[in-house]
């Protein structure tokens, strides 16, 4: 047992446990939570088909096949669910494709939001003082950049597609996490359990690493 967790800090199991106990308290009395939990999964489920869709090769097909004699049918009229497009294309299976490549999209930025705020907003909230102020200060900067300025900058000086997309919006993204994040680490770095990793002399690094980001 580290020291930190000896003079009060949850332990993994508990924290994951309380978590988990809160996640079903919340599904079981609220609506909206159930709700909102349903059409996520439906999401991320149909996302997934989509990327195995764009993924498997044999699969491309059911969303780029043509057919000009069956162009603009409406919905439910046998030539699926949603009908086609006016190339005749299944309107579903592009919309499920769609879904996937949205997903896929969400998920780097996310990724790359939470690692690059999550190093800033730690950094920034744990040492205060002047560093924070500077990090602060670039942190409102980046926020107040409006997106899709940033992607029709990249998209002049690279090139359009999905990859200018991505960077784009995590180039301001990752601005919004790490103003959550810093204040979660200004509030944690008063806590029992990194004082006393202080008191042992454990270097700043590990604290925040060990102490702080998992919190």
């Amino acid at each position: 047992m580290s020291e930190a967790t000896a003079v009060g800090e949850p332990g993994l199991g508990e924290r994951r446990g309380g978590r988990v106990l809160r996640a079903r308290e919340l599904f079981t009395r609220s609506r909206a939570a159930l709700v909102g939990g349903i059409l996520t999964t439906v999401f991320v489920l149909t996302g997934i088909a989509g990327l195995v869709m764009i993924a498997v090769p044999s699969l491309n097909g059911l969303y780029l096949d043509q057919d000009l004699s069956a162009a603009l049918q409406p919905p439910l009229s046998g030539h699926g669910l949603f009908g086609t497009d006016p190339l005749g294309r299944d309107l579903l299976a592009r919309v499920v494709a769609g879904t996937g490549v949205s997903l896929a999209i969400a998920a780097i930025v996310t990724a790359i939001s939470i690692l690059v705020g999550g190093v800033v907003g730690i950094l920034a909230g744990y040492h205060g003082g002047k560093p924070d102020l500077v990090l602060s200060g670039v942190i409102d900067i980046t926020w107040g950049f409006p997106i899709i300025l940033i992607i029709i900058i990249l998209a002049g000086v690279l090139s359009p597609g999905l990859t200018t997309v991505v960077l784009g919006i995590a180039l301001i993204n990752w601005a919004g996490f790490a103003r959550i994040i810093r204040g979660e680490a200004l509030k944690l770095r008063e806590q029992d359990f990194v004082r006393a990793a202080r008191a042992v002399g454990a270097p700043s690094s590990r604290i925040m690493l060990h102490h702080i980001a998992p919190n």
